[in-house]
């Protein structure tokens, strides 16, 4: 694949320009000002933090309002993010949880939320906030959907990563490349969103893996702790010639020509061997810093949550195999180039961070990371999953 570098470039750049229009349209906050009152045409915060309190209250009638204090947090385009904490004279130290809601006007499932969640906690030791309430319907003091989760200690890894012993940057890796080899170990018979089959039910939950939209008929399959191993090569092929024939049976020119590209790439890499033998299992995808969360007071194990498991679904387990060149190549206000990624560290000390990193992940990360075909198929299976 002589070219494949310029075809990773070409396809980058598209899918880097596709990722500016989602975040410009789909991404916010919840910050001090009334920005995102505004933004969102939601309640304000001087009446709905009160509204937060009630709720609060209703879930723990034995604490005294004086006790509750409310926290506005940063939240994101699809919910509002408050956080508050319970300040018992047993414990002597606050409790500490976040609140998230649906927004208004978002015909948006709690259920499709809460499935990862579910699912982590049944099937994996990773860390992920533990879950403490939730309801799915608009009968309580705040009128949404919400869940509330404990908050874990620390903060965002971007804010803590700098200030980091060795032996603590060291510990972090470990964590996050055990975090990969976790994602990749579990497997699905298709790519396809978590479903919960039983959500009304107490006990734990079982799940089926629903197929993509627009990627073909619809095929639902019940999960399966023991799943073989999925067709990366024949899913992909699969779904963009649904798209090209969809394309054509609508005239939409555009579409026919980018997914007749697709296609064709995902032939030629197929044709290499590049696509054989690649499982489908559970990815993030969107394992960023923003939503790893770092304690570097707990020097062993400074990683204390993974958040934003909201998009998380079974895929091809290259889209987990992204490398967090961050780890060992940080760099304060320059975009990371991925190419990069394998190149050997400047110090001695980010050269053991990588090999932490590399290790814990184990054989299948270093199989799919680095390899230019594999930077092209992440961004093939990027447009697979969202489409143009």
């Amino acid at each position: 694949m002589a070219d494949s570098e310029e075809l990773v470039k070409d396809l980058a750049a598209l899918s880097t320009s596709r990722s500016r229009s989602l975040s410009s349209s789909s991404t916010g906050s919840d910050g001090v000002s009334e920005t995102s009152t505004l933004t969102y045409t939601q309640e304000p915060y001087e009446t709905y933090q009160q509204r937060v309190r009630e709720l609060v209250q209703s879930k723990w009638p034995d604490i005294p309002s004086d006790q509750i204090v409310i926290e506005r947090m940063h939240g994101g385009w699809f919910n509002r993010v408050t956080g508050f904490s319970i300040r018992s004279n047993a414990s002597g130290k606050p409790r500490e949880y976040v609140l998230r809601n649906i927004r208004q006007g978002y015909d948006r499932s709690l259920i499709s939320d809460l499935a990862p969640l579910q699912f982590l906690y049944k099937y994996s030791d990773l860390p992920v906030p533990k879950l403490v309430s939730f309801d799915g319907t608009e009968d309580n003091p705040i009128g949404r959907p919400y869940i509330i989760q404990e908050r874990a200690p620390g903060s965002p890894i971007l804010a803590e990563y700098p200030g980091m012993s060795h032996e603590c940057r060291l510990n972090a890796a470990r964590q996050l490349g055990h975090f990969i080899k976790t994602l990749t170990s579990t497997k699905g018979g298709q790519m396809g969103k978590l479903v919960p089959v039983d959500a009304d039910s107490a006990g734990p939950w079982t799940f089926t893996i629903e197929s993509l939209e627009d990627a073909g008929p619809a095929v639902t399959q019940a999960y399966s702790h023991d799943f073989a191993e999925g067709d990366m090569y024949h899913t992909l092929q699969c779904i963009f010639q649904y798209r090209l024939e969809d394309a054509a049976k609508h005239n939409e020119i555009y579409s026919f020509e980018y997914n007749s590209w697709f296609l064709a790439m995902t032939n030629e890499l197929g044709v290499l061997g590049y696509l054989t033998d690649v499982p489908i299992t559970l990815c993030h995808l969107d394992f960023e810093p923003p939503n790893i969360i770092a304690d570097p007071t707990n020097e062993q194990n400074p990683i204390s949550a993974i958040l934003d498991w909201d998009s998380a679904i079974f895929a091809p387990t290259i889209m987990s195999c992204t490398p967090p060149m961050w780890l060992w190549a940080w760099k304060d206000n320059e975009d990371e180039d991925e190419r990069e990624a394998n190149d050997t560290p400047s110090t001695t000390e980010n050269q053991e961070i990588k090999k932490a990193f590399e290790q814990a992940a184990g054989p299948l990360y270093q199989r799919f990371a680095y390899h230019a075909a594999y930077r092209l198929a992440r961004h093939l299976i990027k447009f697979a999953l969202y489409g143009m």
